[in-house]
């Protein structure tokens, strides 16, 4: 174990709440390598093959979002963040399985298929798109041009990639650091869903 590793160990729970509620991306990095691991092993367990890779990986991202968007509302009077960590993804998890559906980081078609399907068209030049399938362009497009900045970038950056685009090369472009573009991401995807939802897409 390095040096900056044994530190991180030591960190308390309520140290990195305290951490990130101030914004510091390096404690949800510490919560993300404390916790996951162990978040993801759990609910594999508990759901066996009723849940796929797809959906439990969705949920340890929602699970990271919500704590650091909810550092605030930690109360380690009631438990762990681990605890929290897990219960969130857990969460996500029966919303998925409840809704009966594929989990929502790739609900909207999936961006990448989106994108490789968008790109085909053009290359292929076939013949003009259905109504319903330029108007679900049209929105999605709109909705993605309506994102912050950075946000925008990395959601374009994605469909051209046809996946998560590379985060290393995503930080070295907007000259920020991985655990930010993992935020800008999920918030991003979030409000293209909501956006989407508000036009009558995927209710």
């Amino acid at each position: 174990m390095t040096n900056d590793a044994a530190v991180n160990e030591e960190i308390d729970d309520v140290e990195l709440v305290l951490r990130m509620m101030e914004h510091d991306e390096e404690a949800l990095s510490i919560v993300i390598r404390r916790y996951s691991g162990k978040t993801i092993g759990g609910l594999r367990n508990k759901f066996g093959t009723t849940a796929c890779e797809e959906t439990l990986n969705d949920a340890i991202d929602h699970a990271a979002l919500m704590v650091w968007t909810k550092a605030g509302e930690f109360d380690d009077s009631q438990g762990t963040l681990g605890g929290f960590f897990y219960t969130c993804a857990l969460n996500k998890v029966y919303d998925t399985l409840r809704a009966g559906r594929k989990p929502e980081s790739i609900e909207i078609v999936s961006l990448e298929a989106l994108g490789r399907d968008i790109t085909a068209q053009e290359d292929a030049q076939e013949e003009p798109l259905t109504p319903e399938r330029e108007k679900l362009y049209k929105d999605l497009h709109e909705s993605i041009q309506g994102l912050p900045d950075m946000q925008r970038r990395i959601i374009e950056t994605d469909l051209m990639a046809g996946c998560n685009a590379d985060n290393d090369y995503l930080a070295d472009s907007l000259r920020t650091t991985k655990n930010s573009i993992f935020v800008s991401r999920s918030k991003a995807r979030e409000k293209i869903r909501q956006e989407m939802r508000k036009r009558g897409h995927f209710k």
